[in-house]
């Protein structure tokens, strides 16, 4: 099987490589007609704090959409990005960071406004090589390893696992692999409990019900309490971050945001196993069924909120807004993803976050 694994990780940048070319931008200078020449040729380019930047491989992986962006192409994001204007956030320092990865130079006279910030894109990766695969490299960050992972980049390539294409190659999972492999066998177990088990139609439907409000409780304990149980051991965290910390740290990964139906497959028994030892055979299937399409509608709605185009006044805009938060503001809270319920309930309340 071949795979081209180096151009796909091509805009994984090293520090070292970066730190070149953050020294090659200084230099550049660029007058007021010649920005206008090129945003009028199509270019995305944004002044800030007297720096140009150039946001065309990042339009598509801003957590709040493109829309957003456009309409400040050709125009001083400065006080936009610190705020300072009705209805958008402060941006945090992980977005500086990435933002300043973007910089093509400065306008009008060598940026004099750049020291303080160009600190942070040489924010400490604790002797990480990003040249080479991961996930054999972050349990040597140990007690680092928490900031680590909750400063997110947000470059929407995927990253590098492992240095063997073929276990690179299977390291991603594809959005459309969980409805394909769930959905059959909850729509099977609700078949089989409504057409050969001769359970009553609305029976079936209050259990199906049952089976969604009870995975949204296990969504919200096992985000909490599991996911972001950050442990201290080199293989605790290898395997924290192949479960979540990855997804903490490149938010965008379109190929590390569904759970993998492997890891999957434990659980999905697991549960199963534990509603027939308690219930009768209908009652347990019926269950099973609903809390097994409440995780496909889950794993679906996360990569919507990720990468899909969301109106802000919809409910689904709100969950986006919640959701973002979660990742850029404060991962201590909003863990409830299809629904904020239990985040009322358990005093972990949602911070909304404009986009």
């Amino acid at each position: 099987m071949s795979v081209d694994v180096e151009s796909k990780y091509a805009l994984y940048t090293p520090p070292s490589t970066l730190k070149k070319k953050l020294k090659q931008m200084e230099e550049s200078v660029m007058d007021d007609l010649e920005f206008r020449r090129r945003v009028t040729k199509g270019e995305s380019l944004v002044i800030f704090e007297g720096g140009v930047y150039d946001l065309q491989g990042f339009t598509q992986s801003h957590p709040g959409g493109f829309q957003i962006l456009e309409e400040y192409i050709g125009r001083d994001i400065t006080e936009a990005f610190r705020g300072l204007e009705d209805g958008i956030h402060d941006h945090s320092r992980s977005a500086l960071k990435q933002l300043l990865r973007m910089r093509i130079g400065s306008l009008g006279s060598r940026d004099k406004n750049m020291s303080s910030s160009q600190n942070l894109t040489h924010s400490q990766d604790f002797g990480l090589d990003r040249s080479k695969a991961i996930v054999f490299q972050v349990g040597r960050l140990g007690r680092h390893y928490h900031e680590w992972v909750h400063s997110p980049d947000m470059n929407s390539e995927p990253m590098r696992f492992f240095q063997h294409p073929f276990l690179e190659y299977f390291s991603g999972t594809s959005w459309w692999l969980v409805p394909l492999v769930w959905l059959p066998i909850a729509a099977c177990s609700i078949i089989h409990t409504y057409f050969y088990l001769q359970t009553p139609f609305s029976f079936v439907v209050q259990l199906m019900l049952a089976g969604l409000i009870f995975w949204m409780l296990l969504e919200y304990c096992f985000h909490r309490f599991v996911l972001h149980h950050v442990p201290s051991t080199y293989w605790g965290i290898t395997f924290h971050f192949l479960l979540h910390g990855c997804h903490h740290k490149r938010p965008m990964d379109p190929l590390r945001l569904v759970f993998p139906p492997v890891l999957a497959l434990p659980l999905v028994l697991l549960n199963l196993a534990g509603m027939l030892s308690l219930l009768q055979l209908p009652a347990a299937l019926s269950l099973f069924g609903g809390a097994l399409t409440g995780y496909v509608c889950y794993d679906m709605t996360h990569f919507y909120l990720h990468h899909g185009s969301i109106s802000q006044r919809t409910y689904m805009g709100f969950l986006k807004s919640i959701h973002l938060a979660h990742h850029y503001k404060n991962h201590t809270s909003s863990y409830g993803v299809t629904s904020p319920l239990f985040d009322y309930i358990f005093s972990t309340r949602p911070i909304k976050m404009k986009q």
